[in-house]
């Protein structure tokens, strides 16, 4: 699945991105570490590339400021970031570079599975780690793409 995603996400094809989608929760992203996460259904799915909606994601960490941005403009970037580059992939386990925060899969989900896509810093800048949880739904016999949320350092 995360070749399917990787490859929705290189060429901004929301009909790639759509049958991926898990059919019974649709996709929520959390960009922003306790931020407000945006649900979409499989149909709004397949329209977050080029949209110009604006999302509210949360607030900033140590600013304290709103995130405000398209998935487009933040969310896709930072995914193409971790994908298309070297990374770590684990499954239920997270992989990060030290946050100065608790990182938990939520026991809300206790019953989804994920993959933790890891890329490490950069050597000599360790601090511009990134990792993605990409939650895993079985449904109808197929596995579905149910959430991705992002962490990286915070101040």
């Amino acid at each position: 699945m995360s070749g399917s995603l990787h490859e929705a996400l290189r060429n901004h094809d929301g009909r790639l991105l759509t049958p991926i989608v898990s059919p019974v929760h649709g996709l929520t992203v959390t960009y922003s570490n306790n931020g407000d996460p945006k649900v979409y259904d499989a149909a709004q799915s397949g329209m977050v590339f080029g949209s110009p909606d604006i999302v509210d994601w949360g607030s900033g960490p140590g600013s304290g400021l709103p995130v405000e941005g398209s998935f487009e403009d933040l969310v896709r970037p930072d995914l193409l970031a971790v994908f298309g580059s070297a990374h770590e992939t684990q499954c239920n386990t997270i992989a990060l570079g030290g946050a100065s925060y608790t990182v938990a899969w939520p026991p809300l989900w206790k019953n989804i599975n994920y993959l933790s896509v890891y890329k490490p810093g950069t050597p000599g800048t360790e601090l511009d780690w990134m990792t993605w949880l990409v939650g895993v739904e079985g449904a109808e016999g197929e596995f579905y793409l149910f959430s991705l949320s992002r962490y990286n350092w915070e101040p």
